[in-house]
């Protein structure tokens, strides 16, 4: 049997042209999903998140772009690869949940018009199949009444119910790998609750690998199976969520869990907060770009970090013997 993820990419860069010169967002990112695996990819706003995501999904269009690297879906290089070979894959083996539901929508056709057009642009089926289709991917996400709602228009929905009509779009087609950019950042919580077991049931039910893009903690722990930290453009942290969560390793892993609420046990009356802001992309400081806002920097901190070797990975230069006796933070299990 092959042993190769599912997607695998490696040293991913990529830049923006720009008045003062190459702006690289994601700066040699590499990272593995496998079957059936969900990641949760983490970070600040601003850390590349958003833009890993675009370049797997080839959704990068601007003039000024640069990527370079290897992302590798199923074996097949995507990088280079054109638009035809793109649209063949895109919603089809792989489709992208994007974190504004009433965007992602177009607001002048109805719900069930977008679903089936979606199913017969990679399917060989009638409309009144692709309908019927359409109608119990509604159904299965949970959606009431879903011949009803098929025939609504997006703005005549809750945002709950929007998310789950996206989501229903990208299963569509029983997608290998669904790409989920912060899909519940503006629902509340009972229905972001609603959301994550909905995506839990629907990789069981599918069998889909997930790549859950987030700047929340909680959501990664509720249902990542690795977890990828990202600062400035780098991957800082990796791992399997439980040995990151019980023992993170990196100076801005320790700030992220510290402005978290602690997942058991008795609430802080104040949590703590990074210091700082994240630095500009086109001025970046030298070596570690978390150095100016981390208060265990030192003087190798001036020299750029690479991820360490192992399951459990980390780009800092703070001695393993110190690591243990600084970390301010205790990690969660689950």
């Amino acid at each position: 049997m092959s042993t190769d993820p599912l997607l695998e990419v490696r040293d991913l860069r990529v830049g923006f042209r720009s008045d003062e010169g190459l702006v690289e967002a994601v700066r040699g990112v590499s990272f593995r999903v496998e079957e059936r695996e969900i990641m949760g990819l983490a970070g600040e706003s601003g850390s590349g998140k958003s833009q890993t995501l675009l370049a797997i999904m080839g959704l990068v269009d601007s003039t000024n772009a640069e990527i370079s690297g290897s992302i590798r879906f199923r074996g097949q290089e995507l990088i280079g690869m054109g638009g035809r070979g793109l649209d063949r894959i895109r919603g089809n083996d792989m489709a992208m949940i994007f974190q504004d539901p009433m965007t992602a929508l177009t607001p002048v056709y109805k719900i069930g018009t977008q679903i089936v057009e979606q199913i017969r642009a990679h399917e060989t089926c009638s409309r009144r199949a692709a309908r019927a289709r359409a109608v119990e991917l509604l159904r299965t996400v949970g959606i009431p009444d879903p011949g009803g709602v098929a025939e609504r228009y997006p703005h005549q929905l809750s945002g709950g119910m929007r998310q789950r009509a996206v989501i229903a779009m990208g299963l569509s087609c029983n997608p290998a790998l669904l790409i989920a950019d912060e899909p519940t950042t503006a629902l509340d919580v009972t229905v972001q609750a609603q959301v994550l077991d909905l995506l839990m049931e629907l990789r069981d039910a599918f069998g889909s690998s997930l790549i859950l893009v987030t700047h929340d903690l909680g959501v990664v722990a509720e249902i990542a199976d690795s977890v990828s930290i990202m600062y400035a453009g780098r991957l800082v942290e990796q791992g399997p969520k439980r040995a990151l969560f019980r023992d993170p390793q990196h100076p801005y892993s320790w700030g992220l869990f510290g402005s978290t609420p602690p997942f058991e046990g008795a609430k802080p009356d104040r949590l703590s907060a990074i210091p700082g802001a994240p630095p500009k992309l086109s001025n970046l400081p030298a070596g570690c770009a978390f150095r100016p806002r981390c208060a265990h920097a030192f003087g190798a901190c001036a020299e750029l970090p690479e991820l360490s070797s192992g399951a459990h990975r980390h780009a800092c230069w703070l001695p393993d013997e110190s690591r243990a006796r600084l970390r301010p933070v205790e990690g969660s299990a689950e």
